[in-house]
This record gives structure tokens, sequence and C-alpha cells, in this order.
């Protein structure tokens, strides 16, 4: 009878990976069966003995000794093999082993002999079902019962005595081989359905396990079209920019900017939208694209920061995508710097004239939220030769250690007297080794890191 899907299997190319992944279900299962039929003979033989006492024979013993040891060996021989092939031939050996058992049983205690098809049948089926044959195997199954079952037959009729061979007559035996043959073709029938409904699920699990390689193909290529967002560090006459990027996933919402708008002024952009992954991504990438409309305008930070909020509430309308910001515009001729923060963490700009790091606040709320008040307000502050501007996403700051204390503003404003010093290369690695030595490790949010001296 043909099998369901087979084809396709072959066709595929699949056929040894799925015998790979039947292999430790079928050697699994052959532990199983030679438990189960030693735990059926052991309570079996108890019952036996309580209600029929002094029933036992001593000819039993040989073939408890035989069960026993039989069945370890093989069951040792199992945890051997690696290949569906050697476990399947075990489990023909286990198989074998029991229906000789069985056999020796039905001759031992002759006078219940009437009972043997019944016996066969419950062996025949606790083979078929225990084990995940294939369909076809179960045509050796039934030949090692048929067979035992004409042997049987065989001796009652040659060498047991009259009185016995009236529990197992010809009419008995013919009967049996109907019944056998009867409960051949169900375990088939049922064994070859569950051999399909196997084939089926496999081929379910490559088509997932292919869809999933080819999304995450494209989420790789995706991730690499997203880091080309990142921009690169910069060192030049008027400033050294260093930016590290450390995602937690391939693709987030944390993004930085910065473009010259003229020969000495200097604009910087870095946000955080809310979630993770393709959703928040799209995002950037549509605000990478605005960021460069309004920084060839010559655009200032609340300029900057209220034409990215209108974009969002148009066109992201309903998404509930909310990003926070900063933006900053140096002017490196007049020695100023005009900044705005829209709900995003303080930032932190290092005076040498002031000997201190200035926290940058937020001073509106933000963007992307159509109840709020959508006026961006912008703070000013003077700049020298030596100062340091600190630009980051919340995932520096909200980091924790094992007991859950975060990071938080305290120790970056410490980091940041101590070591406004070096270069930002050195800096930025510097901190983020900082905080990973405090957060073991363990980032639950990407960080965004861009550091600015001032020269």
């Amino acid at each position: 009878m043909k099998i369901k899907n087979y084809d396709k299997l072959l066709k595929m190319g699949y056929v040894d990976e799925f015998n790979s992944a039947q292999a430790p279900l079928v050697k699994n299962r052959i532990y199983l069966f030679g438990f189960l039929a030693v735990a059926i003979y052991t309570l079996s033989s108890l019952m036996s003995n309580i209600l029929m006492p002094g029933g036992f024979h001593k000819d039993e013993i040989p073939v408890i000794t035989i069960l026993l040891f039989g069945t370890l060996i093989l069951l040792l021989v199992n945890r051997a093999v690696n290949t569906l092939k050697g476990s399947k031939v075990t489990g023909y050996a286990l198989t074998l082993l029991l229906v000789f058992i069985l056999t020796r049983l039905n001759i031992i205690y002759h006078a219940q002999i009437h009972y043997n098809i019944t016996a066969y049948l419950l062996m025949l089926f606790l083979v078929s079902f225990s084990i995940p044959w294939k369909p076809s195997n179960i045509f050796v199954v039934w030949y090692f019962h048929l067979g035992a079952f004409m042997y049987l037959y065989a001796y009652v009729s040659s060498n047991l005595p009259e009185y016995s061979r009236v529990y197992f007559t010809e009419e008995d035996f013919y009967s049996g081989l109907i019944l056998m043959t009867l409960g051949f073709v169900q375990c088939y029938v049922i064994r070859k359905k569950e051999y399909e409904r196997d084939i089926e699920n496999f081929l379910l699990f490559k088509d997932v396990e292919t869809k999933n390689a080819q999304m995450n193909s494209e989420l790789d290529l995706a991730t690499r079209v997203h880091m080309t967002l990142i921009p690169r560090s910069l060192s030049d006459a008027l400033v050294d920019v260093t930016v590290t990027y450390y995602p937690v996933d391939g693709m987030g919402g944390d993004y930085a900017k910065f473009e010259y708008i003229d020969d000495k002024r200097l604009l910087f952009f870095i946000c955080d939208v809310t979630g993770h992954g393709v959703p928040a991504a799209l995002l950037v990438n549509r605000v990478h694209a605005e960021f460069y409309n309004f920084a060839r305008n010559g655009t200032g930070p609340a300029e900057l920061l209220s034409g990215i909020n209108r974009f969002i509430l148009k066109d992201f309308e309903g998404t509930e995508m909310y990003l926070t910001a900063f933006s900053c515009v140096l002017d490196l001729e007049k020695r100023s710097m005009v900044y705005a923060n829209c709900g995003h963490p303080s930032q932190y700009l290092y005076s040498t004239k002031d000997s201190r790091a200035l926290e940058l606040t937020p001073m509106s709320t933000m963007l992307g939220i159509s109840f709020a008040d959508n006026s961006v307000e912008e703070g000013r502050l003077g700049i020298s030769r030596g100062d340091k501007i600190v630009l980051f996403t919340d995932g520096l700051l909200e980091t924790t250690d094992a007991t859950g204390e975060p990071y938080e503003s305290l120790r970056i404003i410490k980091f940041i007297e101590n070591n406004h010093g070096t270069g930002p290369g050195e800096f930025n690695s510097a901190l983020l080794n900082d905080v990973k030595r405090f957060n073991g490790d363990k980032f639950a949010d990407d960080v965004f890191l861009m550091t600015v001296d001032i020269k």
C-alpha cells in the first residue's frame, strides 16, 4: 500500500533526515517496550500466584532468567546503537525474544493453552504500537508471531498428552491464524496512518524551518541595511565624534545622526523609538529621511523635532509608536550650543569652564503623542575648547545589575567627570566596559552612544 507523502519526502531529499529524526524516538520506544514487557510478565505472574497458589512450575525459572538477561542485554545494545536501522534490528531481536518466551510459557502451562491466541494477539498489538515501525516492518513482526503460533501448534500436536490437544485443536489453529491475520491488518492500517502523520508533521516542520531560514536571511539583509544608517565617527579640525552602537537585536529603534549645516555649524540628533524589532526599525528609517530633509534646510533643534513630531502624527497615527529625541546645534565659530530635549533621558555637556557635567534635561514631552503640547523649547549654553558632549539612549541608564538596581544618571555623571580628559573613542569603550561590569554584559535594550570632543 502506498504511503501518503512518501514520494514528496523522496523528491525533496528528506528521507535520510526524516530517518535520522525518527531514530531517537524508535530507540526510546524500544526501552519502553522492553520495560513494559518485563513489567506485564512480572505482574501477571504475581496475580497468577495470588489467585492460584502453588501453580508455579519450576520449568519457568530458566524462562525468567532468559527474559531478564536477554532483555537487559538487548536494551544495552539499543543504548549503544545510533542509527535507525540498528535500533530496528534491536527491536526485532527483542520481539523474537518475547515471542519465544510466550511460546515456552504456553508449552510449560499447557493446561491453559486455550488462551494462547489471546496472548499472541496482545503481544502483536504491544509490539506494533509501542515501537513506531514503518508500516512494512509490521509484516516482519507478524511473521514472528505467526511462526511461533504455527510452531506451538506443531509442538502440541506431536509432544503433548492427548488431553492437552483438545484445548488446541486444528479448528482452534485455523481460527487463530484468521484472528492473527485480522490483528495484523488492524496493526498495519493504524501504523500506516501514524507513519503518514509523522511524515506530514516532518514536512510541515521542514516547511516552517525553510520559511524561518528565508525570513532570517531577509532580516539579516534588513539588519545590514539598517546598520548603514549608523553614522561613522568623525575627526576634523573642529571636533572629534565617536559613535558606538551596541544592539540587543539585529534591528532596533535607537538612532543617531549628525550633519554639518554649514562650515561652522554641526547638527546632532539622537532618538529612541518605543519597542524593538522591525516596526521600530521601519520608523527609524523614515526618521532618517526626515532628518536629512531638515538638515539640508539649516534647521535648528526645535524646528527639527517639531517637524519630526508632525511627520509621526500624520504618517503613523494610530500605531502607538512614539519616540524620545534630543537634538543640538553646535556653532563652533560663536562657541555656542542650542539644544532641545523631547522626553529623552538627560544628556550631558562636560564644561571645562565649570569643571563639571551639565545636565541637559527634557523640556518637552516625547514625540508622537497627539494630545500633548506640541511646542518644543530650546536651551542655550556656551561651549569651550576641551568640552565633551555625551549623547546616549536609555539602554545605558536602564540596564540593571544582578539585584535589579539600574545604572542610572549618577554613575554616568561620575564617569564623565572622572574621564572627561580621554579621547571620545577611548571614552566610549571605557564607559561601555564599565556598564558591562555593572550588568554582567546582559543588556535588555539597545545602547547608542555618541561622544563629541570640541577642539
